[in-house]
C-alpha cells in the first residue's frame, strides 16, 4: 500500500491526469447546478429511492444550504419543505443553517403553518434544529394570541425529546405570567431551575409586579428557584433578596477622552505650581 501511494505521489501531472480519467466516481459529487426548483426536484425524485445507509452521500449539506438559501417566495419554500421531510426521513439531517433559515424564511414569508406542519411531521428534529427555531415559532404565535399553537410547540419539544435552553424557559415562563397564569409560570420557572436552564434576570422578571415593582411575598420562590438552578446572583437580584426593589444606580461610564483631558490639564497645573 505504501509502496503504491509512492508511486502515485511520484508520477508525472500526465500519469495523474490519466489516473482521474479512470477513477468511475465524481470526487466533487454531487454537484449543485441549476435552480432551486431543478435542485429540489432531482433531490426528491432521486433520494425517495436510496436507502437510509446510502441517503447522506446524496443530501449533501452543500446542496440543501443551497436551496435554502436560493429559495424565494412560497412556491419554492413549499419544494424545500418537502425536501427536508425527505432528509429526516432518510435520517441525512440538514445542518443548523438550513434548518434556522428554513423556519425564519416561513415566518417571514408568512407560512408559519408550513413551519408547524414541519414540526408536527419530522421525527429526528432533536438532531438539527435548535431551540432559537422553535422559539421564534412560539413567539410568532404568541404574538398572533394562538395560545393553542403555542402549547402544541411545547408539547412537540416534549414528544420529540428537544432539549429545552434556557431561552425557551424563559419565553414560557413570561408568556404564562402575561396570561395570568401564575402556579403555570412558577411551574415552568421550578422545572427550568431543576434542569439548570434559569439565570438572575428571569427570577426578577417572575417577581415583578405591573409596575416594575417587586412582589416582595415571593421572594421565599425566589431564593428556593437560585439554589434549585445554581444561579449566579447578579447585583440586582442579591439586592432584591436582601428586601431591596432592585433599582440599582446605573454605573458611571468615564468617556476616555475626557478623562485624558482631565489627566493632561491636571498635570499642566502641577508644572505650573511646581515653577
Amino acid at each position: 500500500m505504501l509502496a503504491m501511494r509512492s508511486l502515485v505521489l511520484r508520477a508525472t501531472p500526465a500519469a495523474r491526469k490519466q489516473a482521474v480519467r479512470t477513477f468511475s466516481g465524481n470526487w466533487e459529487y454531487p454537484k449543485v447546478e441549476g435552480s432551486v426548483a431543478d435542485v429540489t426536484k432531482a433531490l426528491t425524485t432521486i433520494g425517495a429511492r436510496l436507502s437510509i445507509p446510502t441517503a447522506p452521500l446524496y443530501f449533501t449539506p452543500l446542496k440543501i444550504d443551497h436551496i435554502v438559501r436560493e429559495m424565494k417566495g412560497k412556491d419554492e419554500l413549499l419544494q424545500v419543505y418537502k425536501t427536508l421531510l425527505l432528509c429526516d426521513a432518510k435520517l441525512a439531517y440538514p445542518s443548523n443553517f438550513a434548518s434556522g433559515s428554513f423556519f425564519s424564511a416561513c415566518i417571514k414569508l408568512d407560512a408559519a403553518d408550513t413551519a408547524l406542519e414541519f414540526l408536527r411531521t419530522a421525527e429526528n428534529v432533536r438532531h438539527y434544529v435548535k431551540n432559537q427555531s422553535f422559539l421564534r415559532l412560539a413567539e410568532y404565535f404568541a404574538a398572533q394570541e394562538d395560545q393553542e399553537t403555542v402549547e402544541e410547540i411545547v408539547q412537540i419539544m416534549k414528544t420529540k425529546r428537544v432539549p429545552v435552553t434556557y431561552k425557551m424557559y424563559t419565553f414560557r415562563v413570561l408568556n404564562a405570567k402575561k396570561q395570568g397564569k401564575w402556579d403555570e409560570a412558577v411551574a415552568i420557572a421550578k422545572e427550568a431551575a431543576n434542569e439548570i436552564q434559569i439565570n438572575s434576570n428571569l427570577i426578577i422578571e417572575l417577581l415583578q409586579d405591573g409596575h416594575g415593582g417587586i412582589l416582595k411575598e415571593h421572594l421565599p420562590l425566589a431564593r428556593y428557584l437560585a439554589d434549585k438552578g445554581d444561579v449566579y446572583v447578579n447585583a440586582r437580584l442579591a439586592d432584591i433578596l436582601a428586601g431591596g426593589d432592585g433599582k440599582l444606580p446605573e454605573p458611571v461610564v468615564e468617556d476616555p477622552e475626557q478623562t485624558e483631558e482631565a489627566k493632561s490639564e491636571e498635570t499642566a497645573e502641577t508644572k505650573t505650581e511646581d515653577k
